[in-house]
Formats: structure tokens, sequence, C-alpha cells
């Protein structure tokens, strides 16, 4: 806050309880009168004391003595000192609401320059302060934005921005409670719903503890497709290698018994030691590689028999999550007492 608002303020300070309190009526009785004294006197020692703390700049402490002030002895201009302390401490939604009493409750008495210096901060809290509108079902419920209670529901509030708690309450019912997004200049609405606790009561005896129950529940229609899905990939795949490796084998043992005619031929004639082993080992790599990939095309089509064998039983039976085979719920133990002593039951 600049140094102007500061002299402001000072100057409400003075016209505050500065002045000695107005005379009390003779016809009042002598106890009473001196009871009005105390007060006034302790509130304008918590006035001054307000006063200070400001000025050393411990609003939060000011503020909290501004208020006890207006307990003991209620003067609106006191609130346009409560609203400079907010003011400094950030609380526009509070600065807001008293400097707007200050205006009612003083009517007439302020003057005119007070009035239009007032109004123009009310106009720039105007943009820095949001709207709550907080209903109930059923009405008439106690409501607390952030900690304090703004009357029974429906009510609006000014709030500060940003996220605010909304909470509503009354005797027989349970408590609701919602976070709200509060932005400047605009109203967000909020509506809460109360049960009654015997309501409350008998839904929490019908219905299990979620920490203590595990639901049964099988997979989805979405899951189970999805897993049919890759059990048809899984045997689309296994079709194609068992295909290839087919392929494959039939080549290579053309080769094989090629290389094998090869070698007959070649020990009738004039062929050399190094040659005929050359025509020996071909013809024994490409038998090898013949019968891997039969062994791989067995494989791949005992594959897919499968995969198709357990997309068939998926489709027909969906799989259940594995907390189905166990117990559906998980019950707390519980001691009880027997002829024969104390005992634990499951």
């Amino acid at each position: 806050m600049n140094q102007v608002r500061r002299m402001n303020f000072a100057f409400a300070a003075v016209v505050g309880l500065g002045s000695p309190p107005p005379a009390t009526s003779p016809s009042a009785p002598p106890l009473e009168e001196e009871t009005e004294d105390v007060a006034v006197r302790d509130a304008r020692d918590h006035f001054r004391r307000g006063v200070e703390l400001f000025e050393d700049a411990n609003f939060e402490a000011a503020l909290f003595e501004f208020n006890i002030a207006y307990e003991r002895a209620p003067n609106y201009r006191l609130f346009y000192n409560i609203a400079v302390a907010e003011m400094e401490l950030n609380d526009y939604a509070s600065a807001q609401t008293s400097f707007r009493r200050y205006l009612e409750e003083g009517g007439s008495e302020v003057n005119d320059r007070r009035r239009e210096k007032v109004e123009a901060e009310l106009a720039k809290l105007a943009d820095w302060v949001g709207v709550i509108a907080v209903e109930t079902e059923p009405p008439g419920m106690i409501v607390v934005v952030d900690g304090k209670e703004v009357g029974p529901s429906p009510v609006e509030v000014p709030a500060n921005i940003g996220t605010r708690t909304v909470e509503a309450s009354a005797e027989g019912y349970v408590n609701a409670r919602e976070e709200v997004s509060v932005a400047g200049a605009e109203v967000s609405r909020v509506l809460l719903r109360l049960e009654p606790r015997e309501a409350a009561a008998t839904t929490s005896l019908v219905q299990p503890d979620r920490q203590q129950v595990q639901p049964v529940r099988g997979t989805t229609s979405a899951e189970q497709n999805e897993r049919v899905k890759r059990l048809r990939l899984g045997t689309w795949i296994s079709l194609g290698v068992a295909g290839a490796a087919g392929v494959g084998a039939v080549v290579t043992g053309v080769l094989a018994l090629g290389a094998r005619d090869d070698l007959e031929q070649e020990q009738t004639g004039e062929t050399t030691r190094d040659e005929l082993d050359d025509l020996s080992n071909r013809a024994r790599t490409l038998g090898i590689v013949t019968d891997g990939l039969i062994a791989v095309g067995v494989v791949a089509v005992a594959t897919a028999v499968g995969f198709g064998v357990a997309s068939r039983r998926a489709q027909t039976h969906p799989k259940k999550n594995r907390s189905d085979t166990r117990a559906r719920a998980d019950r707390a133990p519980i001691w009880r007492a027997g002829a024969g002593g104390i005992t634990l039951q499951f």
C-alpha cells in the first residue's frame, strides 16, 4: 500500500475513537454508565494499539485489535480502519465488505470527500473479488467459506480469487463440502446436497465398506474384444511363420536333393577329393536347414492352433479377474466369546 493511503488511514484513526465518548443520559443508572465508560475506554485502548501496530506494518495484529475495539464499543468509523488493514493483507473480499458497512452504517455522517474515496476503492475491488452463490438441498443450512460462517443458505458471499472451500452443515445432516474456483468479477454457483444422518447410517449398513469388500468383476466387453483381437493376431502371425517355414523347407529340400544327385554323379566320374567334400558338405547343410525349417513350421502351426483355441474360448467364456478366485469379501477377524473361551473367527 502506498504512503498516501497510510496517511489517509492515520486520519481515520484520529477521527475514529480518538474523540471522547458522548455524554451518558442523566436517567441511566450509575452502574450502567460506569460499565459503558469502561467499555469505551477499553475499546479506545485496543484502537490505539491497532494504530501503532499498523504503523509498524504488523497488519494482521492491527486488524485483530480493530475488531476487538469494535466488539467492545461498536463504531462505524472502525470499519474504514478494518478495511484498510484487510487491503494490506490482500483480503480483498473482506475489505470490500468492510468498506460497504462503513458507508451503510455511517450514512449521512460520512462526508462527501471520504465517501468518494471509499467508492473509488470499491470500484477497484469489484475486479479483484468474485462471488460465490451457495444453495443447498434442503435450504436453510449453515454455510461456511474458508472456515468463516457466512449465514444460512441460499447466500451470496464475496470471495477472493482462487480456490475456495465451501461447506454446509446442519443438525441431523451429514456435512457437505466442495472446492470452488473463483474468478474476479464473476459469480461461481454451488449446490450442496446434504443427506440426513439416519439415511446415511442406513446406507452404510446396506452397502459394504469398499476397503473390506473386493468387488467381483469380469472383464468388460472392450477388454474382452481387445483380448480376442490379440489372440487372433497371434494366430495369423503363427500361420504366417508356418507358411514361410514351409516354403523355405520346400526350397531347401529341393536344393538338398539336387546336391545329393550331383554328389552321386561326381562319385562315378573323375572328380578330386576336395570337390567331393564340398558337394557332400553342401548337401548336408541344405538337409539340416530343411529339417530346421520343418521344425519351425510345426511349432508355428501348433502355436497358431493354440491361439485359435484361446480366441474361441475368450469369445464364449470371458476371462475373469484373478481376484474372482478369492473370497468376494475380505471380512475382518471377529473375536467371539464361547463356552471354551475366546475364539477368533474369520
